[in-house]
């Protein structure tokens, strides 16, 4: 238990350490209210629609070419 608590702890020091966390007063501009809307935004609007037409696509096409 202590050693998976460790582990746990190193990752967590090192992602902080390359994360947003190190750069401090950087840290309320990028986790702010000027990345998450972006974030939000973006990433359910953009990826999901586009990713399902491709597949739905793709997915017809090949079952037409099965069948015929």
């Amino acid at each position: 238990m202590s050693q998976d608590y460790q582990t746990r702890q190193r990752f967590t020091e090192e992602g902080n350490l390359s994360g947003p966390i190190r750069t401090g007063h950087n840290q309320h501009t990028l986790t702010g209210n000027t990345r998450q809307p972006e974030l939000s935004s973006r990433v359910p609007r953009v990826h999901p629609p586009s990713r399902a037409k491709l597949e739905r696509c793709h997915f017809e096409l090949n079952s037409r070419n099965v069948r015929v």
